[in-house]
């Protein structure tokens, strides 16, 4: 056991703290604009190992129901809180969440909610608290039928995938919604029959995924130290729709390839896995990178590894061209906020043609650096077409030397340009394949 967790093993924390440490964190994303990676690490060193599954699961699920909560709150409270007394609203849809979508005992969960104005030093907000508890769990199913007609995106991205997908639209609503399966990607020496078997040994029951032939699914999420052969590097957490990239990129043995913007390196891993290969992983997020050298020490691999800005190619292009490149491209994540919950609040609009503008300086960037007859692979986990098939559309209209190769049947929805997934029992993903001519 290390340092941490045997220091983790003696801390506990009241209900009601833990309830003001989820509370301080839906706060922090929904009024600062903090992300659930940045802030969760840190809290979690704050309470023991055997409350880190209920704490992180108030957080997730307050944060994936917050746009419904938050205008619950609106028609429940005589004046919106502001300035430093939203917290006290943050409290509120932590407790709004337990009554209506959580297991735990409503009346312990309203309890434990308005002890935590005490600890927070707002024992002006404990009558508040529980008079609008108690008025939910009187009401409760009525109130659970009334807020499944609220949005649960934000507005301007509930507009921009009725333009998009109006034929899938309340498939994209529901699934972002729920929380993500758990997929695994075998590295190919493994039988996923014989794995499978070995799983439900251990008591752990998952299905074949869909599409990748190397893919499985857990039917319940469970700790990665408990898959076998995962230290060994030979099993990977990768949802199936991100697989996808290591089967269409076309790479055989002595290619030279690049996989820009290649943190957390799943896709890295994958990559070499499939071919004997020599391969440049670039990033320019220095602290994202380390993941990327955990994962290739997990599995006893090897990369040239590189911190720096893709676009700025005079800066780490050592002027030996490519046979094939993966660029998985700085995007707006809608695809994954099964994943990300957190992305409904931290995305705007005007993101959206600023990554578009972005991406489109990556691909011309990286484009010279491709042999002719060499592969690009663009892939995204967005479903806005602003960053998908219209990207792709804009690049072959100005780039007469790349041509569009056509992908497998099988998965997804055929565009004007490629492939885009929706979410499912996998991500949404978008993956174009270019050839230079």
């Amino acid at each position: 056991m290390s340092v941490e967790n045997e220091y983790n093993s003696y801390i506990k924390v009241s209900p009601a703290k833990l309830r003001v440490l989820v509370a301080k964190i839906v706060n922090q994303v929904a009024y600062h604009g903090d992300s659930l990676s940045n802030l969760i690490p840190d809290y979690l060193k704050q309470i023991g190992e055997d409350q880190r599954s209920l704490f992180q699961a108030l957080v997730y699920g307050s944060i994936r129901h917050y746009f419904q909560l938050h205008q619950l709150t609106q028609k429940k409270l005589k004046k919106p809180l502001r300035g430093k007394e939203t917290i006290v609203e943050s409290l509120l849809i932590v407790g709004l969440y337990q009554i209506l979508f959580s297991r735990i005992k409503e009346h312990a969960a309203i309890n434990e909610t308005v002890n935590a104005c005490e600890v927070m030093k707002k024992d002006w907000a404990k009558g508040l608290i529980n008079a609008v508890l108690r008025d939910v769990l009187r009401e409760k199913e009525a109130t659970l039928e009334q807020i499944q007609t609220f949005d649960n995106l934000p507005k301007w991205l509930v507009k921009r995938i009725k333009k998009d997908w109006p034929k899938h639209k309340q498939e994209i609503y529901e699934q972002s919604d729920k929380q993500a399966p758990m997929s695994l990607r075998l590295e190919k020496s493994l039988s996923t029959q014989e794995y499978l078997e070995k799983l439900e040994g251990l008591g752990i029951s998952a299905q074949l995924g869909e599409f990748c032939g190397q893919a499985l699914i857990l039917d319940k999420p469970c700790d990665v130290l408990d898959l076998p052969y995962f230290d060994e590097g030979k099993v990977s957490v990768q949802d199936e729709a991100a697989q996808l990239a290591g089967q269409l990129l076309p790479i055989k043995d002595g290619d030279h390839v690049l996989d820009a913007c290649c943190a957390p390196g799943g896709k890295t891993l994958h990559l070499l896995q499939q071919a004997n290969i020599t391969l440049t992983a670039l990033d320019q997020d220095e602290k994202r990178m380390q993941r990327v050298y955990e994962n290739l020490e997990r599995a006893g691999l090897t990369a040239n590894c590189i911190v720096a800005d893709a676009t700025n190619t005079a800066s780490w292009f050592d002027g030996k061209q490519f046979d094939a490149i993966l660029l998985d491209a700085p995007c707006s994540a809608t695809g994954v906020i099964r994943r990300h919950p957190d992305i409904k609040l931290l995305r705007r609009e005007s993101d959206i043609d600023s990554l578009g503008k972005l991406q489109e300086k990556i691909i011309k960037a990286l484009w010279p650096l491709l042999k002719p007859g060499g592969f690009m692979l663009y892939a995204t986990c967005s479903i806005l077409k602003r960053e998908n098939e219209q990207q792709m559309n804009d690049f072959l209209y100005h780039n007469k030397d790349a041509k569009e190769c056509e992908l497998p049947d099988g998965f997804g929805i055929t565009t004007k340009i490629c492939r885009q997934l929706l979410p499912n029992r996998h991500d949404g993903f978008y993956y174009a394949l270019l050839q230079k001519k």
